[in-house]
């Protein structure tokens, strides 16, 4: 409610009040009327103040709001819950100045997943990940088929690619199955198979410390990494080069293999220690 149409708000029962005084005695039912109507003003006037002042319903519209787009430009994939497939988190970047998160959603499975008049807002729980390097939307007993997140950087809206839901039929397969070589103790090497689900086209691989500070987060093709190395990374979310790890530390190996459609098909776990 802008500052104007408070002093407008406030004049119209102040003019009530004189015209009240002058008028006859008028009955109880036609003073209720006249206050209803205020209120009607006020509730009116109050419509489309969500949303930043305007109003939308499906993802198509919210996206329109904002004069820069930069579509595609938001790292996300979902997974199944470890203890409960019918718990679904989608994970995505949010880089360091991003704000205005949101997560929108299809009730069933569209003709083309690109439609963003299908998605519509889902509120969720948002929970930080890796110290909140990463963030996930908890989705508990999701109906939804596809998922597109988005967020607000100085006024440029982005989102994510569709996320397909595969947790009735492809529940992510969580396991410490990763075969480690620490003959170079500083640079750690890293190798894994793919789980029962063949379908990967990406790898996602974080090191962390005991504390859960992200390190390193780093894709490749291949499913094989080498801490401190780049010769087959793909692309990266590192925001410095990832510092030295140092004997005697204890540190967590995260691996997330990661569908076409954005769905995580595999997380592997794995602590280790540097050896002195």
């Amino acid at each position: 409610m802008t500052n104007a149409f408070i002093v407008f708000i406030f004049a119209a029962i102040s003019f009530l009040k004189i015209l009240l005084l002058k008028l006859k005695p008028i009955s109880f039912l036609t003073n209720c009327l006249l206050i209803f109507g205020l209120m009607i003003m006020v509730s009116c006037s109050t419509d489309g103040d969500d949303n930043g002042g305007a109003q939308y319903s499906n993802l198509a519209q919210y996206a329109a709001l904002s004069s820069h787009l930069d579509s595609g430009n938001v790292i996300a994939c979902s997974a199944s819950a470890k203890e409960d497939s019918n718990l679904v988190y989608t994970f995505f970047y949010p880089r360091t100045s991003n704000y205005d998160f949101k997560y929108f959603v299809t009730d069933s499975v569209p003709n083309d997943e690109k439609d963003l008049s299908l998605y519509k807002p889902e509120n969720l729980v948002l929970e930080n990940v890796f110290q909140g390097y990463l963030k996930r939307f908890v989705h508990p007993n999701p109906n939804a088929k596809w998922s597109i997140v988005t967020f607000l950087n100085s006024q440029t809206y982005s989102q994510s690619n569709p996320i397909q839901f595969k947790h009735l039929g492809k529940a992510t397969e969580w396991t410490d199955q990763v075969q480690m070589d620490l003959s170079d103790k500083l640079k750690p090497k890293f190798s894994w198979d793919d789980g029962r689900i063949k379908e990967n086209a990406i790898y996602f691989q974080v090191i962390s410390d005991d504390e859960g500070n992200l390190l390193s987060g780093t894709y490749t093709t291949d499913k094989h990494f080498t801490y401190q190395d780049s010769s087959n990374v793909v692309f990266d979310i590192n925001r410095t080069w990832p510092s030295d790890l140092i004997a005697g530390e204890d540190y967590n190996f995260t691996l997330m293999a990661v569908s076409l459609d954005n769905w995580v098909n595999l997380v592997i776990q794995k602590s280790f220690s540097i050896p002195d």
